[in-house]
């Protein structure tokens, strides 16, 4: 992802999941400072993972169908809103709104490949395999693999990364894990919906993402947490929504 993403989550974007534009620069120090820490994966709040990713060549649900938009639906808009001050990245309570962005999100297919252009600008390129979507950015030394076909409850991607908001990045990779959490009948309108859930084992970021069937991401919400000596959080929130033009 492009340096001024808000969330950099390069295997959720993660993976194959966007994020929007924008943000400001503070550090890890600064935030320390400020009596607020991020917890390192290398901590006692981390966990080992023990996550097994099954790569096979069937499932109830090809993510294919799923992640990226048919042929007819080459562009699309995003409106992106930042919110900040929520304690809770489990709710859906958002804190304050403080910014504002919009992007056009295009893609081209060549054989088993999709490239994916933000703004005109290079953003990933995905390989459709057998058995799994591999994804590569200008971010990664290496692509990183996604199960291809899974059931409810599977893990579809085991990712170590770094993550950024705001220009704030750990100083340790996260270990993150992505789950294909449910279906829903409709989302913002669109029909027959999968949801998938991202969290770090520190517990202080989530991603959920909603795609509808050949059209691809409807709705991503992406959250971030600081703590403080306290422990308590202090969270942003990053609302990536799929917006037709009319």
């Amino acid at each position: 992802m492009k340096n001024n993403k808000l969330i950099t989550l390069t295997t959720a974007t993660i993976l194959f999941f966007l994020s929007g534009c924008g943000g400001t620069d503070a550090t890890i120090e600064e935030l320390q400072d400020a009596g607020k820490t991020v917890v390192e994966q290398g901590s006692s709040q981390a966990k080992k993972s023990d996550i097994v990713l099954d790569f096979k060549t069937e499932g109830t649900y090809d993510l294919n169908d799923y992640l990226f938009p048919s042929q007819i639906l080459s562009q699309k808009n995003f409106r992106v809103k930042t919110y900040t001050g929520d304690n809770d990245l489990t709710d859906s309570v958002y804190g304050t709104p403080t910014t504002t962005s919009f992007y056009i999100q295009t893609h081209e297919t060549d054989g088993n490949q999709i490239t994916y252009k933000e703004n005109d600008k290079f953003d990933a390129l995905y390989t459709l395999l057998n058995d799994r979507i591999q994804r590569e950015d200008d971010t990664q030394s290496k692509s990183v693999d996604i199960v291809r076909f899974a059931d409810i409850g599977d893990y579809i991607s085991n990712i170590e990364e770094r993550l950024s908001l705001y220009g704030l990045s750990t100083t340790t990779n996260l270990k993150i894990q992505c789950k294909l959490n449910n279906t829903l009948e409709s989302k913002n309108n669109y029909p027959n919906i999968l949801q998938v859930v991202c969290q770090s084992q520190n517990a202080l970021y989530r991603g959920e993402y909603f795609y509808a069937k050949e059209i691809g991401t409807v709705l991503e919400i992406n959250s971030l947490c600081t703590q403080d000596l306290s422990n308590e959080l202090n969270c942003t929130n990053v609302v990536s929504e799929y917006r037709p033009l009319s």
